[in-house]
């Protein structure tokens, strides 16, 4: 699923008041979040270990 530009702007907007950064089921957002200079740390719960393995290895905190 991708975000509208609408969405992504809104994303974005919250993203860079954000130190840490908590999420149920990663994907783009998590990306976005990681690319973000000012959030030092991102917890993500998800379910699909490949996506774990291919996207965030290292970067974030994930439980599966």
């Amino acid at each position: 699923m991708t975000m509208t530009k609408g969405e992504l702007d809104l994303l974005h907007k919250h993203l860079d008041l954000c130190v840490r950064y908590l999420e149920f089921g990663s994907g783009e957002s998590t990306l976005y979040a990681a690319d973000r200079p000012a959030i030092i740390k991102i917890d993500s719960v998800e379910s699909s270990q490949s996506f774990v393995d291919n996207h965030l290895k290292g970067t974030v905190n994930f439980f599966v």
